[in-house]
C-alpha cells in the first residue's frame, strides 16, 4: 500500500502527463463520490492556465518521490525520517532520451537513482556496442565504480524523458559507512552485475554463443 487518499486528493495524473500505463491501482474502500477530467479537458486546461500545468508537474513529482521511498529497496532500511533525510541529498535532473548519465571508463561521480523513465546499459566488447541491461524506475546506478573506486564498468544512457536522482561521491560514502544495511544491499547488487557483465564477455558480441572454456569457468567463479 503507497497511501490513503481523502476528500481533495486527486489521482491519475501521472499516467496521463506522462502518457505512459499506470504505475498503481486505485480501489475505493468506502462509498465515494469523484470527479473525473478527461484526458483532452486536462490538456486543455494544462495548455490553457500554466499554474494548472506547474501544480500537475509538481504534484506528480512528489508523489513519484514518495513512492519511490516507499518501493525503492535503497530505503528500506531506513525509517521514515532517514528516509526524508536521505531523499534530501539528492538533486534531480530531467533528461530527454539520448541522454549519457555515465561514459564507460570515466571516474565514478555518484550514486544515480532513476526516478522516471528507463536507462539503457550498454558496455563496448572488441569494438561492439552491446546492451547489457534496462534500468527502471527505482534502480540504481553507478554503484560499482564507487564501491571499488575504480573506473566505470560501462555506460548508461536515457532512452525515454527521463527523470534521474543523483547523490554525489562523497555523500555515498558516508552513507555505506553509517548504514551496514545499505551497504550490504549495494555490494550485493554490485556483485550481481559484475556476475552479468562477465557473462556476457565470454558470449560473442555478435550474438553468436560460445562454448566455455576452462579459463571462462575460472573467470565466472
Amino acid at each position: 500500500q503507497l497511501a490513503v487518499l481523502h476528500p481533495g486528493s486527486i489521482f491519475g495524473e501521472m499516467a496521463l502527463l506522462n502518457n505512459e500505463p499506470r504505475n498503481a491501482t486505485v480501489s475505493s474502500i468506502g462509498d465515494c463520490d469523484l470527479l473525473e477530467f478527461n484526458r483532452d479537458a486536462l490538456v486543455a486546461a494544462s495548455n490553457t492556465v500554466a499554474s494548472i500545468a506547474k501544480a500537475l508537474s509538481s504534484f506528480t513529482q512528489e508523489r513519484l518521490l514518495k513512492n519511490l521511498m516507499k518501493t525503492a529497496a535503497l530505503f528500506r532500511p531506513l525509517d521514515n525520517k532517514q528516509r526524508l533525510d536521505l531523499m534530501r541529498r539528492f538533486l534531480a535532473f530531467d533528461a530527454e532520451p539520448g541522454t549519457a548519465f555515465i561514459h564507460e571508463g570515466e571516474p565514478g561521480k555518484g550514486l544515480f537513482l532513476v526516478l522516471r523513465g528507463t536507462m539503457e546499459v550498454t558496455r563496448t566488447a572488441d569494438g561492439h556496442k552491446q546492451t547489457v541491461a534496462t534500468l527502471l524506475p527505482g534502480d540504481i546506478f553507478g554503484e560499482i565504480s564507487l564501491l571499488n573506486e575504480e573506473p566505470t564498468t560501462a555506460s548508461v544512457m536515457a532512452v525515454e524523458p527521463s527523470t534521474v536522482l543523483f547523490l554525489g561521491r562523497d555523500y555515498f560514502r558516508r552513507l555505506v559507512d553509517a548504514v551496514p544495511e545499505i551497504r550490504g544491499y549495494i555490494e550485493q547488487l554490485s556483485e550481481e552485475r559484475q556476475m552479468d557483465l562477465r557473462l556476457n564477455e565470454v558470449y560473442d558480441p555478435a550474438g553468436n554463443d560460445q562454448e566455455l572454456s576452462d579459463d571462462d569457468i575460472a573467470i565466472l567463479l
